[in-house]
Parts: C-alpha cells; sequence; structure tokens
C-alpha cells in the first residue's frame, strides 16, 4: 500500500537532487542516431505496467543536470542529463548526445517519458500548440523557445534530429500513445531570444 507514495517520495527527492546540480559538466557525447533508435526500446519497455526497471544506483546517484526544462503551458518543469537511456530518462529529460546543446545554432534533441512517472515529465506534451514557450536554464543563459509544429513520426524516423545550419531548433521527443506506443511525438521549437 505504501509503494506509490514511497515511489513518488523518492522520484520527487531524485528530482530535486537533479535539479540542483544541474551546473556541474557535462559527460562525452555518443552516436545520435543509436541513441534515437534506442529510445525505441525505452520507451517501449517503460510503457508496460508491470515491467519493472532494474536501475543502477550507482548511475543515478553519480548522474548531474546540465539545465532545466520549463514548458508552462503544461506545467512542467524538468531537470536535463546528457543521455537518453533508461538511467538517464528514469526521473528526467535527457539530451541526445551529438545534438546541438541548447541556444547554439542547430537542432536540440531531448527525450523524456510519458505517463507513469512523478513530475509529469512529458505526460502533457501532446497538448502543446503552435506559440507555446519552452524555456531552458543554464548557469549561463536562459533561452526561450517558441512552438512552430508538433507531429507524429514512426520510431525509425531520424530525420527529425536533421541539424540546422542557421537557426536554434529544439525537438522534444516522447513515445505515443502513452501505453504500448508505435509512434514518437515530436515537438518542435525555435529560439526566440539568439
Amino acid at each position: 500500500m505504501l509503494f506509490p507514495l514511497a515511489n513518488d517520495f523518492y522520484g520527487g527527492y531524485q528530482q530535486k537532487r537533479l535539479l540542483a546540480s544541474y551546473h556541474n559538466p557535462i559527460k562525452e557525447k555518443e552516436n545520435i542516431q543509436k541513441q534515437f533508435l534506442d529510445l525505441d526500446q525505452i520507451f517501449f519497455n517503460y510503457s508496460q505496467e508491470n515491467v519493472s526497471f532494474v536501475i543502477n544506483e550507482n548511475v543515478i546517484k553519480n548522474a548531474t543536470a546540465l539545465g532545466v526544462l520549463k514548458i508552462p503551458a503544461i506545467d512542467a518543469t524538468l531537470p536535463i542529463v546528457e543521455g537518453a537511456d533508461e538511467a538517464s530518462l528514469e526521473f528526467a529529460a535527457g539530451h541526445i548526445p551529438g545534438t546541438a546543446m541548447p541556444g547554439n545554432i542547430g537542432n536540440a534533441a531531448i527525450a523524456a517519458h510519458r505517463s507513469f512517472k512523478y513530475g509529469k515529465l512529458f505526460n502533457r506534451l501532446n497538448e502543446m500548440a503552435k506559440g507555446n514557450e519552452i524555456i531552458i536554464e543554464t548557469t549561463h543563459q536562459s533561452f526561450i523557445y517558441k512552438v512552430k509544429n508538433s507531429f507524429l513520426v514512426l520510431p525509425e524516423d531520424v530525420h527529425v534530429l536533421a541539424p540546422s545550419e542557421d537557426t536554434s531548433i529544439l525537438t522534444l521527443i516522447t513515445c505515443h500513445p502513452m501505453k504500448n506506443p508505435t509512434h514518437r511525438l515530436i515537438v518542435q521549437a525555435e529560439l526566440v531570444n539568439p
């Protein structure tokens, strides 16, 4: 009976710890396409109600946030960590290594789970509308993005990570539907305060 309460408490604790540590350095970058394709299995496993992940506690304890993602329209505030693996996405949104860093010219891709998790994560990402603001805060700056569009793609469709040559784009990625996902929900936004 106490498991849901304890799980919520532990999730809240991990989010607060990551939010407090977001000024620390990021990890080495890995292959973008592999990270994106690996999300398929991570999202699918996560959507199964009776699947329990065995997360390495050392990975969670050593993770540090590189920034904070705020989406006022859906009341979401999440730590951003480097990496989009199971451990990284357990309590945070994960920046896909090899994509641009937020605020830089290029396409910064950030993935998070949807459903069954404390703190909402990207549960309500489907409610985003054109013109909604997405704010990313780092120790050096805050970046404001405005949503340009949202759409669904197949898991193997990596064109959403195509680099931009002249603008700063933010691509948010999550699973769709919440249970037994077959697609990815994509929200793309453009930097408005360069």
